[in-house]
């Protein structure tokens, strides 16, 4: 039989129907390779099934809440970006990127340098020159499983003067923690503990130790205001730090969390007569996400410090409200503060001493596509850096790094410390009364990239101090200025996965 001309149009249109149909049908039910997997986005009825976590897992149905008008979420709707649900005032330090990743991995790296250093007693009025050798070393291992994100790092190095050998040290890090997530509840446990040759803040890189610091390679970092720092310079005191801290949050609603954590710090120097101390504290806070990118909070904070073993205690009181502001990927601002009362219990001083004050933490992210940006002040009473028993405590600093080209990179930073004794019972009995003391420091870096694998660096580190009197052992001068300039090689190996 044949086929009208129209009669064979209409049937290659029937059959070219039937195959886009069954071919639309084989896409429903096989996904392609090349299309990510993992879980539906998770509404309030229903949550999804749990993915590889990163940060804090989302809570049940925040991925799929819609957009509220006017808001834009920069995904589509079928694959939002990831939300980051760290609570403003928990444990963790809130970055632009969310910690973990997708792959389990091995990262280590080694660099040797030599150096010269004007102050290496770290005292008033020195200015002779000394050279040193400086070898590091760090190695982090990263486990990302079904619901849990484990992080251990370990960094460690020495500085090696060659003509006074004396004062030669080692200095070395290590770090673990583990989160554990489910559909509602979020858990984390963390220990970090260091030992410098120094004040910690302005070691970690800067100083000698160039990139050595905390998060060498895994990336949970703690918050700042949770870990202990000596920010005062005490000449070249051994000094230990280990914070230990231990999280739980609750995703009750798609957009609500509460997150409770305690922990536990100490400062320890080896130095005669700096006064070593140690504390507890308690934080309860309740987060609610206004948007996707924008969180307000509440938090209540109660915090245990002790000195002498025990017989000088300091009892501290805080209410903080906040706001952040996150971006995953890009931006971060955090915005907390509120008051603060503290009681102050001092062996052979009559009575409790009070004083309300004030706490404040402000911290700044920004990364772009060939640079990033971070800045952090934080008020807040600290154990006092080894020359008081409590302090008023202002710290502040700003790091930029910038890639000029595909090998060249440079960074510059800068920071600034104050602190005041908390009362004139605070006064450590070793010390003339310092008054208040301020610590500035800056540095400058610049690197090349030899390779993939191999990098060369040179950098340059400021630090100065004053204060109303002389207590470094030895020196007379209330000023303190160190010069440090550095040249040398960085290793970095590709990473293992695991």
């Amino acid at each position: 039989m044949r086929l009208s001309l129209a009669s064979k149009v209409g049937l290659a249109a029937l059959v070219w129907s039937l195959g886009t149909a069954v071919g639309r049908s084989q896409q429903t039910d096989q996904q392609p390779a090349n299309q990510p997997s993992g879980p539906a986005p998770a509404s309030p009825q229903q949550p999804a099934a749990p993915a590889p976590p990163t940060g804090n897992s989302a809570p049940p149905g925040l991925p799929g809440v819609p957009a509220a008008q006017g808001e834009s979420t920069g995904t589509p709707a079928e694959a939002p970006a990831p939300v980051d649900t760290r609570s403003l005032a928990g444990a963790e330090d809130i970055t632009p990127t969310l910690p973990g990743g997708g792959r389990s991995y091995i990262l280590s790296s080694f660099a040797v340098s030599q150096g010269i250093d004007t102050n290496a007693q770290i005292v008033a009025g020195a200015s002779k020159a000394d050279a040193a050798i400086v070898p590091l070393a760090t190695l982090a291992l990263n486990h990302v499983g079904r619901r849990n994100l484990f992080s251990l790092d370990y960094g460690g190095g020495a500085i090696l003067y060659e003509t006074n050998w004396d004062l030669s040290s080692v200095f070395q890090q290590f770090g673990i923690a583990d989160k554990y997530t489910t559909a509602r509840w979020n858990f984390l446990i963390a220990d970090h503990i260091s030992h410098l040759p120094q004040a910690s803040l302005g070691f970690g890189g800067f100083g000698f130790a160039g990139g050595f610091g905390p998060g060498l390679g895994s990336g949970i970092g703690l918050n700042s205001l949770y870990t202990p720092h000596q920010s005062i310079l005490t000449g070249r005191a051994g000094t230990t730090n280990n914070i230990a801290v231990a999280e739980a949050q609750y995703n009750f609603t798609p957009r609500s969390a509460f997150t409770a954590l305690a922990g536990y710090g100490l400062e320890l120097y080896s130095q005669a007569g700096l006064s070593s101390g140690h504390y507890a504290f308690v934080t309860l806070a309740y987060d609610h996400h206004v948007t996707r990118f924008d969180t307000l909070t509440v938090a209540y904070s109660f915090a245990a410090l002790r000195f002498n073993g025990g017989l000088d205690k300091i009892n501290d009181y805080l209410l903080r409200l906040g706001y952040g502001h996150r971006v995953t990927d890009r931006l971060t601002l955090t915005l907390l503060g509120g008051p603060e009362y503290s009681e102050s219990l001092v062996t052979g001083v009559s009575g409790v001493h009070g004083r309300w004050g004030g706490n404040v933490q402000v911290t700044l992210g920004y990364k772009v596509e060939r640079g990033s940006l971070s800045a952090d002040y934080r008020h807040y009473i600290s154990l006092g850096s080894g020359v008081f028993h409590g302090a008023v405590t202002d710290n502040v600093s700003g790091n930029f790094d910038r890639e000029i080209s595909r090998t060249w990179n440079a960074g510059v930073g800068v920071g600034y410390s104050h602190n005041a004794p908390l009362g004139p019972y605070s006064i450590n009995p070793n010390f003339a009364n310092p008054g208040t003391v301020a610590y500035e420091y800056g540095r400058f870096r610049l690197s090349h990239n030899f390779g993939h694998f191999v990098r060369g660096f040179f950098d340059y580190n400021l630090q100065h101090q004053q204060s109303g009197a002389a207590y470094v052992p030895g020196a007379s001068s209330r000023v303190i200025i160190r010069n440090v300039f550095r040249i040398g090689l960085e290793l970095h190996p590709r990473p293992w996965p695991i």
